[in-house]
C-alpha cells in the first residue's frame, strides 16, 4: 500500500483511491464547514464512519475532540495516522448501529474504493469480512457528545429513523443520507420529522422534498447531506 503525506492538510491517504476523493470533500469543498452547525473549540464529536480520518484531523485542528469509529481493517492504520495522539481523540475499531453483534460488512479494499464500505450495500468487488458491531447509544451516554457526524453508508437511515438524540444531550447532527442503499424520498423524509419532534431545526442540502418530484431519489450523487441543531 502506498501511502503519501499531504503537506498542504497535514494527513496521510493513498493516493489513487477514494481518498483523494475524500480530501477534496472534506479539505477543498468544505463539507463539514457549515454555518448552520459550525464545529467549535471544545465540543465533542463522535464520527462515526471515520474512513481515514480526515474528519477527525479536520474537526480536531479546529479545536474539536473527536471520539472516531471505523470497522474497516483496511483503513485503520491511516485513520490511527490521522487522529492526534493527545489522549482525548480516540479510535475506536468497530461499528456503530442501531443492531450489534459480529456482523457482516462488505469492504472496498479490493477496489480502492475505500470510502464505500457498508453494512447494508455492497459494491462491485467488494470483499466481505465480518466486523465487530456495536449499539449507538452505548457510546452515547458513554461519551455525552455535543455533535454526531455520520457517514456509514446505510447505518445512518436506521439511526437517524429511531435514536432519540436529543435524550442524550447531542446538540449538532451531520449526516449523509445514502439513497443508493434506499432510494425512497419518504423515508428521509420521515426521519427529518423524527428529528424535528425530538425539538431539531434540520436542513438537507439538497432540498429534495422541492427538487423531487416522484417517490425516488434517481439521479446522482445519489446522497444529500442532513444537518440537524437542537433549538
Amino acid at each position: 500500500m502506498q501511502v503519501k503525506y499531504s503537506e498542504q492538510f497535514k494527513v496521510h491517504y493513498r493516493p489513487g483511491t477514494s481518498d483523494e476523493k475524500c480530501l477534496k470533500e472534506i479539505f477543498v469543498n468544505r463539507a463539514y464547514s457549515r454555518k448552520f452547525a459550525p464545529i467549535c473549540p471544545g465540543e465533542v464529536w463522535l464520527d462515526i464512519g471515520a474512513n481515514i480520518g480526515l474528519f477527525v484531523a479536520y474537526a480536531s485542528n479546529l479545536g474539536a475532540i473527536v471520539k472516531a469509529y471505523e470497522p474497516d481493517p483496511a483503513n485503520l492504520e491511516l485513520l490511527a495516522l490521522n487522529t492526534p495522539n493527545d489522549g482525548q481523540n480516540d479510535v475506536f475499531p468497530y461499528a456503530l448501529d442501531i443492531q450489534e453483534g459480529e456482523l457482516s460488512f462488505y469492504s472496498g479494499e479490493n477496489t480502492g474504493n475505500y470510502w464505500r464500505g457498508s453494512l447494508y450495500h455492497k459494491i462491485r468487488g467488494a470483499k466481505k469480512i465480518q466486523v465487530q458491531v456495536k449499539n449507538i447509544e452505548e457510546e452515547l451516554k458513554k461519551h455525552k457528545p455535543t455533535g454526531v457526524k455520520l457517514d456509514c453508508e446505510g447505518s445512518e437511515i436506521g439511526i437517524l429513523s429511531s435514536v432519540n438524540f436529543a435524550k442524550y444531550g447531542v446538540k449538532k447532527i451531520i449526516a449523509e443520507w445514502s439513497f443508493d442503499i434506499n432510494p425512497y424520498v419518504q423515508v428521509l423524509f420521515d426521519a427529518i420529522a423524527f428529528l424535528e419532534s425530538q425539538g431539531y431545526e434540520v436542513k438537507d442540502t439538497r432540498n429534495v422534498k422541492k427538487s423531487c418530484k416522484g417517490d425516488k431519489w434517481e439521479w446522482n450523487p445519489p446522497q444529500t447531506f442532513l444537518m440537524a441543531v437542537l433549538k
